[in-house]
């Protein structure tokens, strides 16, 4: 079958690469031809427009000149982090871009927050739901994510018109699996994201992932929302004798002991799968802790229905942190082979949803 996938797979963030990277290989190696439609709107590049350093500078002169070195250092910062993700695209993602007026077999909307209100525009996507010019058969979704549900009557009722365009649906929550059973007259199933389909393993053969970065033993922190303090950080490292290590996605000046990674997506994997311990206020940082077997706590203030229907999917909602306060605990560990155990029947739902799909016909009955 010709597959084409359509979801946020230029976006610079390690989880929006990598769960791209993941569906394709798990299509292709169930014996799909698998491309991605190189869809990418205005206001998702904006997001990642690069700053002029001279206009910078030149406003720093003007308003403040305390802030060019400290806006220089964060140009520069950004201008490296944007050439290693470039990288990883031209490697593992634009080799891979169809032709959008090409004729495909699926079209396969998700994973990520696609479906959510767009930045800048804050309106819901009509791409991301099916509502396109790509010719396909079947048009279904994968693991597709809204974060926030609709929230008036206007917004409700455009979802349901956008999810007719779709003959198939699979999200990610499962509070939002059950908003669409409950306000639409439509069916979904809630399955895995795609980075937890593959093992170790399989990433592994997906992605070139380094041997190791850091020699010491080291406590990973990928805190998107600065949720954990900065000397808890440092009591629980001195604690439990580990090194802490930040990767992070925008920077000031870094502190001593922390390193301000510009690492690509592959990069890391290498930092999860070398880790002691991992702390996270992010979805995928959690999911990749996991699907390495690291002992990991998890925290955020938002969209918090996406790190608890996991957790309590795989039996761990012990992971979950209410009180970002780490200073005395301990680097606990998991029970993996209980996890595996839970983990591979969810793997077994998901990727048959998507076999079972893929060859369907047409339906428009969902």
């Amino acid at each position: 079958m010709k597959i084409a996938i359509l979801t946020y797979h230029r976006s610079y963030n390690y989880g929006a690469m990598l769960q791209a990277v993941a569906t394709r290989y798990i299509l292709s190696h169930m014996g799909h031809q698998v491309y991605f439609i190189n869809y990418w709107p205005k206001h998702q590049s904006l997001l990642y427009k690069e700053v002029s350093i001279w206009k910078t500078i030149k406003y720093c002169l003007k308003t403040n000149p305390l802030n060019v070195l400290k806006l220089s250092y964060k140009w520069l910062w950004q201008a490296i982090r944007r050439y290693k993700y470039e990288k990883f695209i031209s490697k593992y993602i634009s080799k891979y871009y169809g032709n959008e007026k090409a004729e495909y077999d699926v079209l396969l909307c998700g994973s990520d927050q696609i479906w959510r209100k767009q930045p800048i525009t804050n309106n819901y996507n009509p791409f991301y739901f099916g509502d396109n010019d790509v010719k396909a058969n079947i048009k279904m979704s994968y693991a597709s994510s809204m974060g926030k549900l609709p929230q008036t009557k206007e917004d409700e009722n455009t979802i349901k018109k956008l999810l007719k365009n779709l003959d198939y649906i699979s999200v990610r929550e499962k509070n939002l699996c059950e908003y669409i059973k409950i306000n639409t007259p439509y069916n979904a199933i809630q399955v895995l994201d795609p980075t937890l389909l593959l093992t170790k393993e399989q990433w592994e053969d997906c992605v070139h992932i380094k041997e190791k970065m850091f020699l010491e033993p080291y406590v990973l922190v990928y805190d998107l929302g600065q949720k954990f303090d900065k000397n808890n950080i440092k009591h629980f490292a001195n604690r439990n004798k580990l090194k802490v290590i930040e990767t992070i996605q925008w920077i000031d000046f870094p502190e001593q002991q922390i390193k301000p990674a510009t690492d690509n997506p592959a990069d890391f994997l290498c930092l999860i799968k070398n880790a002691s311990f991992v702390l996270t206020s992010s979805f995928h940082g959690m999911a990749l802790s996991i699907v390495f077997n690291k002992p990991f706590y998890v925290t955020s203030s938002h969209n918090i229905d996406r790190f608890k229907s996991l957790l309590q999917t795989l039996k761990l909602e012990d992971r979950w942190l209410d009180n970002c306060n780490i200073s005395n605990l301990l680097c606990r560990t998991i029970d993996y082979n209980t996890v595996k155990q839970i983990l591979e029947k969810e793997k077994e739902k998901s990727i048959n949803y998507l076999s079972e799909n893929i060859t369907k016909k047409k339906s428009n009955g969902k």
